[in-house]
């Protein structure tokens, strides 16, 4: 046994000095010889490769399990060289040799131990890891860019062909609206009644927003039972789809095919008797609406619609899903934040407060009558936090003189900045009309 767990079984006629030749040999690294023989012959594990200074040794068998080393390797100048011997899944092997072994053994056994399986499909599996976890990344980068996807694409109410067509016992026609959470509908009762069917696809999430949206429901229904002759979007049914509280909540409501007050505002063609009608049927809105303890807090005209397009008279008022109600299971549903179009807004809803009573309503409705005989509203910008500055602190506008006195005056009074000094009933709102 010596240097680099070379097994070396010699065949040649040895004595006391090959012994102690080869302990010389052991402690300077290289196998020790005497002066018998002229090559050596090497056993080693099948397929195998011998690289001597480099050179690759041609093996004597097909096995290349055997390698013969001749005498006529060694140069005058070169008694030492070194040798490398390896083998596919084998630990290779280093050492040195040198002419005097060659020239004196005949033959030594040096096999090659075998690597641990780990080591040996070590780089299969870390190849196949590599791949594993890059399919794995591709598809989690995939999924990722497709739920994104799926996400900035606006929300629509159907899912699949039957969700197209049915809510409920409603039929799906076709569609009317958007709003901010909810999209409108055409569509039918089971018994083939047209209404138009509100449906919240949007924050489905958000248990607040759900339950504002059936407070809207709630809210109307109730207002229609009390006063069904007053000028407000009459409420048939509202609930859950599949009477699922995670699902899509829904309002049925009627259906009115007029167009908007602010259609017609924009056209400019209303009579000053057109205008005074529609007034009062606001005013009467509102009564109806707080006699509830609940605000509207949008009153605007594109949420005052016209019934009739031909007489232009008959109106309207839709969309409470802003309205603040006074119901003890809705209480602290994000009331104190700021709601309804800028431009229709009173000073105090800018300002998110929770305290906010029906005499903001009522600075609305000036905001409106002024875009009723102006054309539009006295305050506008494109900065919706200047607008805010304006309806707290700027004076009105001066009003057309074409404006009949007392419509200005109400128009001034409505839209005072302290709500104290509005009028302060329906009734008072009224005496500015001259009715009499």
């Amino acid at each position: 046994m010596h240097c680099y767990d070379v097994i070396a079984q010699s065949s040649s006629h040895t004595g006391y000095m090959l012994k102690q030749v080869l302990l010389v040999g052991a402690l300077i690294f290289t196998i020790p010889v005497n002066s018998f023989g002229s090559s050596l012959e090497i056993n080693t594990t099948n397929g195998a490769s011998l690289y001597i200074d480099g050179n690759k040794i041609q093996p004597q068998n097909e096995m290349q399990s055997r390698f013969l080393i001749p005498a006529s390797i060694f140069t005058d100048s070169t008694d030492v060289l070194q040798a490398t011997l390896s083998a596919d899944n084998h630990r290779p092997r280093q050492f040195t040799i040198s002419s005097q072994i060659v020239a004196n053994t005949k033959e030594i056994d040096m096999y090659l131990a075998p690597l641990p399986l780990w080591l040996i499909w070590g780089k299969e599996i870390i190849g196949l890891s590599i791949v594993l976890v890059g399919i794995l990344v591709g598809f989690i980068i995939s999924r990722k860019a497709f739920l994104k996807k799926q996400t900035d694409q606006p929300e629509t109410k159907v899912q699949s062909q039957d969700s197209v067509n049915k809510l409920n016992h409603y039929t799906l026609l076709d569609h009317i609206a958007s709003g901010g959470i909810s999209e409108i509908y055409r569509a039918t009762d089971e018994n083939e009644n047209l209404i138009a069917l509100k449906v919240m696809t949007n924050y489905l999430d958000d248990d607040d927003l759900k339950s504002k949206f059936i407070g809207e429901g709630m809210v109307l229904t109730n207002i229609n039972k009390r006063f069904p002759d007053a000028p407000i979007i009459k409420v048939y049914d509202y609930g859950y789809e599949d009477d699922d509280r995670s699902k899509r909540p829904y309002i049925a409501m009627e259906l009115i095919e007029g167009t908007s007050l602010k259609s017609l505002i924009e056209k400019g063609n209303l009579s000053h008797d057109q205008k005074i009608e529609i007034i009062i049927q606001l005013i009467d809105a509102l009564a109806a609406t707080h006699s509830l303890d609940t605000l509207h807090r949008d009153i605007a005209p594109d949420n005052v619609l016209i019934k009739d397009k031909n007489t232009d008279t008959e109106i309207c008022l839709i969309d409470f899903g802003v309205a603040k109600h006074e119901v003890e299971w809705l209480k602290g549903k994000s009331y104190g934040a700021a709601y309804g179009k800028p431009e229709y807004m009173s000073p105090e809803q800018f300002d998110g407060a929770s305290d906010i009573d029906y005499r903001s309503d009522y600075y609305s409705l000036g905001v409106l009558i002024y875009a009723l005989f102006c054309g539009g509203p006295p305050f506008k910008d494109t900065n919706i936090y200047r607008v805010g500055e304006m309806h707290k602190k700027e004076t009105l506008p001066p009003i057309s003189r074409d404006v009949p006195p007392n419509i200005r005056v109400l128009i001034i009074h409505l839209m005072e900045k302290d709500p104290a000094e509005r009028p302060q009933s329906p009734s008072e709102i009224k005496s500015y009309l001259n009715l009499n």
